[in-house]
C-alpha cells in the first residue's frame, strides 16, 4: 500500500532543496506508444534530462498537447527509493523503464508506473550504475498537468549521493563515506581541483608555484591550449611550460606567461607563424659608433621595419639601427 507519509509529507527539507538549486526543467518530448501500443522506435531517449537522487523536477504540461517529460537516473546505491509527488491531487503519472531490459516490444503494462489511482505503489528498487528512464506524464490524454516530485528516503547500504553533486552553482564530490574531494583528485581516469570549500575548479589555478588549466569541465588540461587568443602548453603533468620546448620534432618557444611566441624573436631565434622554429640562424645585438643593431649569424640585419624581440616591439631605420633601444 501506499505510504501515507509521502503523500502528506507536503515539500521535501528546505535545506536540500537549496543545495540542489530548486527546480530542474525537463525537455518535453512527444507520445511513447506506436498505434499497437508498443515503443516507438524513434523515442528520442538522447533528450533526457539526467536527474539525481532528492532532487526536484516540476512537471507542468498543457493540455494542448500530449508530450512529456522524460528523465534519465542512474543510482548511485542499489536498493529502495520512495517517490515524492507534492500535488497527489494532481492528475499524475510517473513511469519507469528499466533500460538494461528495454525492447521495443514494450507495453504499456510492462511499464513500472505510479499515479494517484494507484495505491500500490509508493517506491521503486533500483541498482546502482544501471539506466533507469522516468516518464512523468498524466492519466488522463489532453489535460493540464503541474507537479514536482523527486526520489526520496532511499533504503539500503550504500550513500546515494556519492558522486558529483551540484550545490549553489557549484560542483561536488562526494566519497561513498560521505566527505568531499579536496586538492587534486583523479576521478574516471581524469584530474580535478578541489579548493579548500571543496568546490571543483575551472580555469587557470596556481598550486604549488606552478600553474595548471582546468577545462569547464574540470578536468586538468594537457598538450596546446588555446586561451583568450594565445596559445599555452601543458605538460604530461599539467604543469604550464615556459621556454624551449619540441613537440613532435618542432621546436617553440613559450615566454614566462606561458603564452606561445609567434612572429617574433626569442633568444635570438625567429619563430614564424604557428609559432614553430625553423630558421637556424641566431640574432643578436650589436652596438657600434652609430648606434645599436641586430643582426644574425648569416649577416643579415634589420633594416626599414619593426620586429618584436623578446617581447617588444623595436623599430630599425633604413641604415639598419634601432630608433628606439
Amino acid at each position: 500500500m501506499v505510504n501515507y507519509k509521502l503523500k502528506t509529507a507536503g515539500i521535501i527539507s528546505l535545506a536540500t532543496v537549496m543545495l540542489l538549486g530548486g527546480q530542474i526543467s525537463a525537455t518535453h518530448v512527444s507520445g511513447i506508444w506506436n498505434k499497437n501500443n508498443t515503443f516507438r522506435e524513434d523515442f528520442e531517449f538522447e533528450k533526457a534530462e539526467v536527474i539525481n537522487y532528492d532532487e526536484m523536477h516540476h512537471v507542468k504540461l498543457s493540455k494542448d498537447n500530449n508530450d512529456l517529460d522524460l528523465y534519465k537516473f542512474v543510482p548511485r546505491a542499489s536498493g529502495t527509493y520512495e517517490v515524492y509527488i507534492s500535488n497527489t491531487d494532481a492528475d499524475f503519472l510517473i513511469g519507469v523503464i528499466d533500460y538494461e531490459k528495454f525492447d521495443y516490444d514494450l507495453q504499456p503494462s510492462d511499464v513500472l508506473w505510479y499515479s494517484e489511482r494507484d495505491d500500490d505503489l509508493s517506491d521503486f528498487n533500483f541498482v546502482k550504475g544501471n539506466t533507469y528512464y522516468i516518464i512523468a506524464w498524466t492519466v488522463n490524454t489532453y489535460v493540464n498537468a503541474d507537479y514536482w516530485f523527486s526520489f526520496v528516503n532511499y533504503k539500503g547500504d550504500g550513500n546515494p549521493y556519492a558522486g558529483w553533486r551540484c550545490m549553489d552553482g557549484s560542483w561536488f564530490y562526494m566519497y561513498e563515506d560521505g566527505t568531499y574531494a579536496e586538492g587534486w583528485t583523479k576521478i574516471d581516469g581524469k584530474w580535478y581541483f578541489f579548493n579548500y570549500e571543496k568546490e571543483m575548479q575551472t580555469g587557470w589555478i596556481k598550486d604549488g608555484g606552478k600553474w595548471y588549466f582546468l577545462s569547464s569541465s574540470g578536468e586538468m588540461a594537457t598538450g596546446w591550449i588555446s586561451d583568450n587568443g594565445n596559445w599555452y602548453y601543458l605538460k604530461s603533468s599539467g604543469e604550464m611550460a615556459t621556454g624551449w620546448i619540441n613537440d613532435n620534432g618542432t621546436w617553440y618557444f613559450l615566454k614566462s606567461s606561458g603564452q606561445m611566441a609567434e612572429n617574433e624573436y626569442c633568444n635570438g631565434y625567429w619563430l614564424g607563424k604557428g609559432g614553430k622554429w625553423t630558421y637556424e640562424h641566431k640574432a643578436s645585438w650589436k652596438l657600434d659608433s652609430k648606434g645599436w643593431y641586430y643582426q644574425d649569424t648569416s649577416g643579415w640585419y634589420a633594416k626599414n621595419s619593426s620586429y618584436k624581440i623578446d617581447g617588444k616591439v623595436y623599430n630599425f631605420n633604413s641604415e639598419g639601427y634601432c630608433t628606439n633601444p
